[in-house]
């Protein structure tokens, strides 16, 4: 929330439609699909974007969440977009070897 809108009335009006919304949807049983960072990748649940290489993290595992999932009781509604660690990129020629 920007400070210079923190206060206004009509951003705490938009908030509290808001609350109240997520409360609703919650207590019809629509809750968000969690993906943090770290998360193995499950793709009933996940739908995976992009593969990022070089990111330290083993291969198939969430690197960043980009946008949230729902899910109604135990059905889906959307996945969560996610960005997924990719195997280490190996070169396949030796350092020393002659191009052709």
């Amino acid at each position: 929330r920007p400070a210079s809108i923190a206060e206004d009335p009509w951003f705490e009006g938009i908030a509290a439609i808001d609350r109240k919304l997520r409360i609703l949807l919650e207590s019809e049983g629509v809750i968000a699909i969690d993906a943090p960072p770290g998360t193995p990748f499950d793709p009933r649940e996940h739908e995976a974007i992009v593969t990022v290489p070089g990111t330290d993290r083993p291969e198939g595992e969430i690197v960043e969440m980009v946008r949230r999932g729902y899910r109604l009781r135990d059905r889906v509604l959307r996945p969560a977009l996610v960005a997924v660690a990719a195997a280490p990129i190996t070169d396949p020629t030796p350092p020393n070897a002659p191009l052709n």
